[in-house]
């Protein structure tokens, strides 16, 4: 049905997607090699050639990505339609009407007593999850709560909800309609993806719990 070929959808473009972004980071290490003039072989750099297959791959990866993603909004456009379709009538209007339960209303957590300040970074995904926003501020205030949330800010914490049986998985209310997921692991915090309420679930599953 609808919701299974998107489910695979979904499936497909996290498998692209963490390709990329291993050639990605592939490629920016060897940059950084060959700034600090280390070209030998035993320090791990490539030769140009090398690094030029690199970044066309990564490339190729991104296009491909894209691809998927159009795919993707077609079968949830798809989905909505026969959603809507199947609801009809005033059940419908009043389905329509009433808002989605989201995590927003669970209860926050309180800063862990032996947490410790940890470096924050913004994974690709991040970006990606951004650049086609209406509203940049909804980007920056992502930025702005992941970094005070990586400061150990209580009052972020005390709005922050923990995935439950993942470790270290959280998220952070964004605006009305989007939320953050944030991983804190060993040693570093990481930004991820900002998603809507429609997609919170579906990114939980295709990603986070499997």
């Amino acid at each position: 049905d609808l919701q299974s070929r998107l489910d695979e959808r979904e499936t497909a473009i996290q498998k692209v997607r963490s390709e990329r972004d291993r050639l990605a980071a592939e490629l920016e290490k060897q940059g950084r090699l060959a700034a600090a003039h280390s070209p030998t072989p035993s320090d791990g750099a490539v030769s140009d050639e090398e690094a030029r297959r690199l970044k066309r791959k990564v490339e190729e990866l991104q296009a491909e990505l894209r691809d998927k993603q159009r795919a993707r909004e077609e079968l949830q456009q798809q989905l909505r339609a026969a959603h809507d379709g199947g609801e009809g009538g005033a059940r419908g209007r009043r389905a329509e009407a009433a808002p989605a339960p989201t995590v927003e209303d669970d209860a926050g957590e309180a800063v862990p007593e032996d947490a410790q300040v940890q470096p924050l970074r913004f994974a690709p995904a991040f970006y990606e999850s951004v650049a086609d926003l209406d509203d940049g501020r909804l980007a920056l205030r992502a930025q702005e709560l992941a970094v005070r949330f990586a400061a150990l800010d209580p009052a972020t914490w005390k709005q922050a909800k923990k995935m439950q049986d993942m470790q270290g998985v959280f998220t952070l209310r964004v605006g009305i309609h989007h939320r953050l997921f944030v991983v804190r692991q060993a040693g570093v915090v990481e930004a991820r993806e900002l998603v809507t309420r429609e997609g919170f679930d579906r990114l939980l599953k295709v990603r986070y719990r499997r």
